[in-house]
């Protein structure tokens, strides 16, 4: 009952007095109840989001929620449109067989992920990573914390993998509606820079219902972008519009493809009494999603202005970019003005010695975040040897390892800090299910301390486990 009551203030304390039941009382039911609420203590958790569709060929930021994980592994599979499309959609298969093509492809990428250390609280940690970049298409994201990638009937204990959908293109769209509520026009522009694309094909995607009430798709017509990026689509199709509306917009540019959702509230009929004062909205973009300090940002925006849903580009336009720290104190301002396409463009050097997070490009009217943080590129890699027998309980077992600079020449006089973890391995059937697999008991800490490589960049972990 103590533990109970102790679990959400201090988790820490609550699962050493489940320990010390286990420990006096092993065979009573107060001892079990004790297992059951460490393992729910101890037990790991994962979860991360993105964007939907992210620049290709640019590392690009998730955002990580986990609990009782130590270390993170990812991977990237090829998906198709369909079925980044329909990633929402539960279907009651699990993952294995949802995307048995995809997995047993080999992955379009794969990348460790660096889970920031700190002490064992058994407490929620979030965190912002960079994921690895990745060609143009769409992918399932796996992540999990184990270095290989558990098999649906033969996760070990504790693994867990999350999962979730991304899309890499250079396209991206904007759509407005126009007043008398029979036309929309899409903005095709290009994702990382912000220009307008000229010759982008554009095919609506039109929707009603039948007369057995089952939902019936119908493609229109398809049409290029002019030289502005606009392509003009009909929001109804055929001698029934009210009953075929344009529900989604696919366009393509040789094998980048992407499925633009169309608001239907930019449907509304016009109204003539709504206010005559034109709506501005800056639309901001960076060359990357995070940064370290000191880089340089290359950004671009796109000053617009809606009245009486017609949207036009504003052009020679004063406007002030303000770049403010993690705080919202604002750190530099630049000013430009307005080309004739609307744009403006700069770049600025991220200032050092401020903390690091989220930072934001800001206009009057409107804005962008992204993540500036100390991350960096390995240079060494470091592997550990086999263990030679068999070790035993209670007896002192070495591990030696080496440290080698990915140019080949040993890494030596280096610092080397280690964190050895225990961890019950038992044989439990986990399989994709939903958003995670796997679960079990979590790891628990037996020694940690640092050495140093010698001249061939060896080094040596001795420790006695309990």
């Amino acid at each position: 009952n103590q533990a109970q009551a102790r679990r959400e203030a201090d988790p820490v304390a609550a699962a050493a007095l489940a320990r010390v039941a286990e420990a006096r009382f092993p065979k009573s039911r107060g001892a079990a109840r004790a297992r059951v609420l460490r393992a729910e203590i101890e037990r790991p958790e994962l979860t991360f989001s993105a964007a939907a569709v992210v620049v290709p060929g640019q590392p690009w930021r998730f955002e990580v929620t986990t609990r009782n994980v130590t270390q993170l592994h990812a991977w990237a599979y090829r998906i198709t449109l369909r079925e980044w499309e329909k990633a929402g959609e539960y279907d009651g298969r699990p993952l294995a067989k949802r995307y048995a093509r995809a997995l047993r492809a080999t992955p379009a990428a794969a990348w460790p992920v660096a889970v920031p250390a700190q002490p064992l609280t058994y407490k929620e940690q979030k965190f912002a990573v960079a994921g690895a970049a990745l060609p143009t298409g769409y992918y399932l994201v796996l992540l999990s914390n184990q270095a290989k990638l558990p098999a649906a009937a033969a996760a070990p204990a504790g693994a867990i993998t999350a999962f979730g959908v991304v899309g890499a293109s250079e396209l991206s769209a904007l759509q407005q509606a126009h007043e008398e509520g029979t036309n929309s026009t899409l903005l095709v522009l290009h994702r990382q820079s912000g220009t307008p694309l000229r010759k982008v094909s554009a095919q609506g995607i039109y929707t009603y219902y039948n007369r057995n009430g089952a939902e019936v798709q119908r493609l229109g017509a398809v049409m290029q972008s002019s030289a502005t990026g606009q392509v003009l689509l009909d929001i109804g199709t055929g001698s029934s519009k009210q009953s075929a509306q344009l529900s989604q917009v696919k366009i393509w540019r040789g094998r980048d493809t992407l499925l633009v959702g169309v608001n239907s509230d930019g449907y509304t009929p016009y109204n003539r009494a709504e206010a005559s004062t034109p709506t501005r909205q800056t639309f901001l973009f960076t060359d990357r999603a995070i940064y370290r300090p000191g880089q340089t940002l290359y950004f671009k925006g796109i000053l617009t202005q809606a009245l009486h849903n017609k949207a036009s580009l504003v052009t020679g336009q004063p406007v002030s970019v303000r770049l403010l720290d993690v705080n919202g104190q604002v750190v530099q301002t630049l000013s430009f003005t307005t080309s004739d396409y609307g744009s403006f463009n700069g770049s600025l050097v991220l200032p050092t010695g401020l903390l690091n997070g989220e930072m934001t490009l800001q206009t009057d009217h409107g804005s962008l975040s992204f993540a500036v943080e100390d991350y960096k590129r390995p240079t060494f890699q470091v592997t550990l040897d086999s263990v030679p027998g068999r070790p035993q309980l209670g007896e002192p077992v070495s591990l030696t390892g080496r440290a080698r600079a990915y140019a080949g020449q040993a890494t030596d006089g280096a610092t080397v800090s280690y964190r050895i973890t225990r961890r019950e391995l038992y044989v439990l059937d986990y399989g994709f299910r939903g958003r995670s697999i796997g679960g079990g008991r979590g790891s628990q800490e037996i020694a940690h301390g640092t050495t140093t490589t010698d001249a061939e960049g060896r080094f040596t972990l001795t420790f006695t486990p309990p």
